[in-house]
């Protein structure tokens, strides 16, 4: 997804749908350029919270891990829908990017 001129994001979550309180699932941002380079040293804030109930705010640590990889482990500790808003601070001149995405924890099938 391009959120600006100059800055794209590709989102993966694993597992995914996360199923169950104990897999605690990744969030990876992975940063890219218009010509589909890496983005290296941004900084990411995130901030998720429960949406039906007051769990959290939580705001993990992000670092990247290597070219362009942002992950960030997400503790959803009960069933139900996680709004997780990330703010992105690229290093180049852009400014900052943000967005918002749902991440619904369902309970597991028998």
């Amino acid at each position: 997804m391009q959120l600006t001129d100059e800055l794209g994001v590709q989102i993966t979550v694993d597992p995914y749908p996360p199923i169950g309180l104990s897999a605690q699932p990744v969030l990876d941002l992975y940063l890219f350029d218009p010509a589909g380079q890496p983005v290296r040293g941004a900084a990411i804030e995130i901030t998720y919270d429960m949406l039906s109930m007051p769990h959290g705010p939580f705001q993990p640590a992000v670092r990247e891990q290597e070219n362009g990889h942002y992950p960030t482990f997400l503790d959803l500790i009960m069933f139900g829908n996680w709004g997780i808003e990330i703010e992105i601070l690229p290093t180049n001149a852009a400014g900052p990017a943000r967005l918002r995405i749902v991440v619904i924890v369902a309970l597991p099938e028998e």
